[in-house]
């Protein structure tokens, strides 16, 4: 994901777009809304800030969203929410930072495009950030009254990073071996298009649904990636930003021969590092755990791939039960005319490639993605 750079110095400029985006290489290209300086350089997940400790930046969080949302049949007015005369109402909270409150993002604070209309608690164009906390996995997002979920579902979700050099561990994993992770759980069309329930579970909210499981993993934009490891350790920085799932996450390994997988500890949670790094899983002798992360949360986690075999492949696994934590640990797509469920070890990235196929399904033809093919040896360059 790219990182943002700054308009002049100590200030940003980041609008809100509607762009094509590719969520996997078999899917055509899907409309979404994303984060950037301009229309052409927008992403979803948005582009990173990267900010220090000590040295404040200012945002100004501008809205070229049309004036049709997206999801708009999955649009309940019946819920207690945003009611502009035209357009989309948005706004943006940086989860996790201590901000003053003119610059929070209150649900109420909302505005339109070019500021046509705004919230009730509407204050100001340009935010202020003091970034006066720890050093920590912050994220942005949208915060709307009654939208945030349609919205950040949409593609308004990105990363900041809040650093420390004056404090933080030298030793830990940087540059390309610091590798962010946005988890996000998506449904598609046949089409490929993004796709969201349009049919409430109360009479008295005829299109709102209390949670939403999508049966496709992302991560960081994309659906089942995988990634090529040296034998070394890498940095992981999570964050679920799904909008009810749960992840259990572990390491599986794809070929018995090798028993042993990676090491993994956590070194830090929402608010920072930990004084001591907690470990996870790997090692000999050792019983693995997972790492449970819920909806909003982050976790810093450090994966050691020292020692392990050239060509060695693994996958990372989630195993939560959706709800979380009584519901069903497979992952029930009820959408599906074969009421299909995903495998208990759902692979949400990995160091091997994954195939997938389309398959169009009966009824509203959600699309799945599926395991299918020869998987791709990934080579560890030494």
């Amino acid at each position: 994901m790219p990182v943002l750079a700054p308009s002049s110095p100590g200030h940003y400029e980041v609008g809100m777009w509607q762009v094509e985006h590719r969520f996997h290489s078999q899917l055509p290209m899907a409309t979404v809304w994303a984060y950037g300086a301009s229309q052409a350089t927008a992403t979803t997940p948005g582009p990173t800030i990267e900010a220090v400790r000590g040295y404040p930046i200012d945002v100004r969080w501008s809205n070229h969203l049309p004036d049709r949302h997206l999801l708009a049949a999955s649009v309940d007015t019946s819920l207690h929410m945003a009611h502009p005369a035209r357009g989309i109402p948005t706004v943006v909270h940086l989860h996790g930072a201590e901000t003053e409150p003119g610059s929070d993002g209150f649900p109420e604070s909302w505005f339109t495009a070019e500021f046509a209309e705004k919230g009730p608690t509407w204050e100001k164009e340009t935010y202020h950030y003091e970034n006066e906390q720890r050093s920590t996995l912050l994220w942005y997002h949208d915060h709307a009254l009654g939208f945030m979920r349609l919205n950040i579902y949409a593609g308004l979700a990105g990363l900041y990073i809040l650093r420390d050099p004056a404090n933080d561990p030298r030793t830990l994993p940087s540059g390309r071996y610091e590798i962010p992770l946005i988890l996000q759980d998506r449904m598609f069309h046949a089409d490929g298009s993004l796709a969201y329930p349009t049919t409430g579970v109360n009479p008295d909210h005829p299109q709102w649904q209390p949670e939403f499981f999508g049966n496709v993993i992302c991560v960081n934009g994309t659906a089942w990636p995988h990634l090529d490891v040296e034998p070394r350790r890498y940095r992981f920085r999570v964050v679920n930003a799904s909008g009810s799932r749960f992840y259990r996450l572990g390491v599986a390994t794809e070929d018995p021969a090798w028993s042993e997988g990676p090491t993994i500890r956590q070194i830090g949670t929402d608010g920072g590092l930990l004084r001591k790094a907690v470990w996870i899983a790997g090692g000999p002798g050792r019983r693995n755990h997972a790492l449970l992360v819920a909806p909003a949360e982050r976790a810093d986690v450090i994966v050691d791939f020292t020692g392990l075999p050239v060509g060695s492949r693994f996958v990372l696994t989630n195993d939560a039960a959706t709800p979380f934590p009584g519901g069903d640990p497979y992952c029930h797509i009820s959408e599906h005319e074969d009421n299909e469920m995903m495998r208990p070890y759902q692979v949400v990235g990995a160091t091997v490639a994954k195939q997938a196929s389309v398959a169009a399904t009966s009824g509203e033809e959600f699309l799945s993605l599926h395991e299918g093919g020869a998987p791709r040896a990934v080579t560890l360059v030494v």
